[in-house]
């Protein structure tokens, strides 16, 4: 099928569009969940409780708020914890939840992955969608001609 190039052109930001959106949408919750523990989290201390070599480098904590116990899974050597080489099941974390809602948590400083996720939302994620747009926008003028 051959296309006019104006056409190609015309299609350039919608596939843009398209591929941003797309994974933008897949990373927006749990960008938006470290946002809120970020700057209305309520800091905490935790435990380690499993290692997981196999996901991720990943560690499993409890936490307790009020007579409620909680559990969750985060990577060991982010916010500020220590590499799961490092860290011990049992040891003492630090772990930040959100107040209404204290089963989204994350061990360690939030601000930091929240940073990452922000970099990647919204720098990498951006540039990499161009980096496909450009890609595809030259095959299709190439398989115009």
């Amino acid at each position: 099928m051959k296309l006019k190039s104006k056409t190609v052109w015309f299609l350039a930001p919608l596939i843009f569009a398209g591929i941003y959106l797309f994974f933008f949408h897949a990373g927006y919750p749990e960008w938006h969940n470290l946002e809120r523990l970020a700057f209305a989290g309520v800091h905490t201390n935790g435990q380690v409780s499993a290692k997981e070599p196999g996901n991720h480098q990943s560690i499993r904590y409890e936490f307790s708020v009020g007579t409620n116990n909680y559990s969750g899974v985060g990577n060991a050597d982010h916010g500020g914890l220590p590499g799961l080489d490092r860290i011990g099941v049992g040891e003492i974390i630090p772990v930040t939840y959100l107040p209404d809602q204290p089963e989204i948590s994350v061990p360690g400083d939030p601000i930091e992955l929240f940073h990452s996720w922000s970099f990647l939302l919204f720098l990498m994620l951006p540039a990499m969608s161009l980096i496909a747009t450009v890609v595809t926008v030259r095959r299709l003028l190439k398989n115009s001609t």
